[in-house]
Order: structure tokens, then sequence, then C-alpha cells
């Protein structure tokens, strides 16, 4: 059977050591090294980690770069675009309003009878202007009625009646929506 390893302290061991602030002070040097190791760890791992990030920051900035400079190359024919897609909604605008200019007088010939004349129309936005002839006052009034019964038209007035030459009748007419 082997023999027990005893551990031999050959200097007794003075009242410093066994006191407070002795068994104080050789704990904190023992910690102290241990606190002072996991430290000089954190530092060299910091440290190598940065040239890890140096070589991401540098790789990502030549990406950006790449971009960049795709997007430089790309300006031209977005201005380009832009300003196309800018025409083609003005040309939608106007092609509305053409389409419902049609509308318009379609809907104002309709109520129109064969004896009224219309000699001018004018649409601006949301209200007409109508001049005509009429040989009748009743053709004339026929015509009112029915652009008034319109529900299109949320006013029809008579702004202004003349007697013309050989019993013509001119009006205008005031349509608003």
């Amino acid at each position: 059977m082997p023999a027990r390893i005893r551990n031999v302290n050959l200097l007794p061991p003075t009242e410093f050591e066994m006191s407070f602030g002795g068994r104080f002070l050789k704990w904190a040097v023992t910690t102290g090294r241990y606190i002072i190791i996991l430290t000089e760890l954190v530092v060299i791992l910091a440290f190598l980690s940065r040239f890890k990030l140096d070589y991401e920051l540098s790789v990502l900035s030549s990406k950006i770069e790449g971009k960049v400079s795709l997007l430089e190359a790309n300006s031209p024919i977005e201005r380009e675009f832009k300003s196309k897609q800018a025409r083609l909604e003005a040309v939608k605008k106007i092609l509305t309003k053409r389409i419902s200019a049609s509308e318009t007088m379609d809907s104002i010939a309709v109520k129109t009878p064969p004896e009224v004349k219309l000699t001018e129309m004018t649409i601006n936005g949301n209200e007409v202007e109508i001049d005509a002839n009429s040989f009748s006052e009743k053709e004339m009034g026929e015509m009112i009625a029915a652009l008034d019964g319109d529900k299109r038209w949320s006013s029809v007035e008579i702004s202004s009646i003349t007697q013309g030459t050989e019993k013509v009748i001119k009006f205008r007419l005031n349509l608003k929506r």
C-alpha cells in the first residue's frame, strides 16, 4: 500500500497570517491574480476580434461603393423614367377630362330638341355654358326642362335671352354640377 504524502510546512505560521488582515490579504492576492488573468483574456479577445471586424467593415464598404456606383450609373435612367411617368399622369388627367367633356356634350345633345341649334358650348370644370338659337319658345322650354330634370346638373340657369332677326330666340344657359 502506498504511503500517504504529507505536506510539510517548515515555516511556522506567523501571527499576521492568522489575523483577519492577513487572511484577507492572502485572499486578495490569490483572487486578484485570477481577475488579472481574466481581464487579459478579455483584452486579447477584443484585440483579435478587431481584425475580424475590420475585415467585415472593408467588405461592407466595398459592397456599398459598388451599389453607389450602380445607383449613380442608373440615375439618368431613373430621372428619365420619373419624367415620363409625370407626363403620363398629365396625359391621363387630360384624357379623363376629355372623356368627361364628350360625355357632357353627348348628354346635352340628347336633351336638345331638333329645332334648337347650339352655337357655342364652354366646359370649365363643373360648369357648362351653352349659347343656342331656337325658333320657338316651346322648344327652348323643353330643352331647359329636360336639362333641369337631369340629375347631373345641380342648377340650370338662363343667363340671357334676346330676340334675334327672323324670329330667332338667342339664349344662354349656365349649367352647374
